[in-house]
């Protein structure tokens, strides 16, 4: 098996576990905690297990496929709404679905960082 489909194959595990696998903590995770700074904490972690397989985060790596993290946060200040109207967009349509709390604490940690 070539790296190439090695990395497709790993790729697309990672894409079909990880709705479940995030759906088990992260929407407790950020529920439990009220302020903003544990939210963004939140979703930087969300953003390091998914969002890395196309954009680079900071301080994380990931793919260079789609902007990085750092230029996405100087862009606007991010809802989760504006997330998930990315989300539907032709170009993500791989991506892993992502719930309400999901969404505000990854738009949470793109605000942190445009700061």
């Amino acid at each position: 098996m070539s790296a190439y489909s090695r990395t497709l194959t790993l790729s697309s595990a990672a894409a079909l576990l990880g709705p479940f696998l995030l759906a088990l903590w992260a929407p407790q995770a950020v529920a439990e905690t009220g302020n903003a700074q544990s939210q963004a904490q939140q979703g930087e972690k969300i953003a390091e297990q998914i969002c890395t397989t196309c954009h680079r985060v900071p301080d994380e790596g990931g793919a260079p496929v789609g902007p990085e993290f750092g230029t996405l946060a100087e862009r606007s200040d991010w809802t989760a709404q504006q997330l998930q109207q990315i989300l539907n967009t032709e170009q993500h349509e791989d991506a892993v679905p992502a719930s309400k709390l999901q969404l505000e604490a990854v738009a949470s940690y793109l605000n942190q960082l445009g700061n």
